[in-house]
């Protein structure tokens, strides 16, 4: 959605709603845009956030940096040449550390077990691995993209966002910022089944009926099947 669109939209309520200082409006709208996008962005595991990227992990290093783009883990695995592979399990920092509390003891071995820790000092998320690596890996990482900025919603959440919007701009616990709360959760439903959804606008199995509940022999076939090439059968 166009920033501009949505700033218009906004302040045009807003007026509507009784807020008369156009100064006070635009500084209203300005800040709900800037709280309300990543609100909405976080609010679902939305597919359109969903992206693959190759992690590749170094011998004898505990981590791996993962893509500068990193903002929610789905998950990580691992596929080589000579089996089937495996998803790798994924601990929480509590439970990695109270599992392994010395994970030097587990080396020289192929990653089974991931914790995802932000480092403050070079500002990047990374994937800590038990046992330690003694090799490269290349590790496939499933993961939802941070919030960049509000071009990058597709189509079709512009009432989302212009109702994420009234939670910043209403008081908040008063009558309208309720509505707008109970507004917002079905504007959000609406997106995760018409918008997100995977199976937007794919073709319905064709279902046709039977001429005769009879496949000729003793059999007696369900009134209806699944077909494809206009076919009784």
């Amino acid at each position: 959605m166009d920033i501009d669109k949505l700033n218009r939209i906004l302040i045009g309520q807003a007026k509507k709603a009784g807020v008369a200082d156009d100064q006070v409006i635009e500084g209203l709208v300005s800040d709900a845009i800037d709280m309300a996008c990543p609100y909405v962005w976080k609010a679902r595991p939305w597919k359109f956030r969903r992206k693959e990227a190759t992690v590749a992990t170094v011998g004898s290093q505990e981590y791996a940096e993962l893509p500068d783009d990193f903002g929610g883990f789905a998950g990580l695995r691992y596929r080589n040449s000579t089996s089937e592979g495996w998803q790798l399990t994924y601990h929480d920092e509590d439970m990695y550390e109270y599992s392994f509390p010395n994970p030097q003891l587990y080396t020289d071995d192929a990653p089974k077990i991931v914790k995802i820790v932000y480092d403050k000092d070079t500002e990047k998320w990374r994937g800590y691995f038990t046992p330690r690596p003694d090799a490269v890996y290349s590790l496939t990482l499933i993961y939802y993209i941070k919030y960049g900025t509000l071009a990058e919603f597709p189509e079709g959440f512009e009432k989302a966002l212009i109702a994420a919007c009234w939670l910043f701009i209403y008081p908040a616990g008063s009558q309208s910022w309720m509505a707008a709360d109970m507004g917002l959760e079905k504007a959000l439903a609406d997106c995760e089944e018409y918008v997100d959804s995977i199976n937007q606008g794919l073709p319905a199995v064709v279902r046709r009926g039977r001429r005769f509940n009879t496949d000729g022999s003793d059999n007696v076939p369900d009134d209806w099947y699944n077909v494809s090439d206009g076919s009784d059968y």
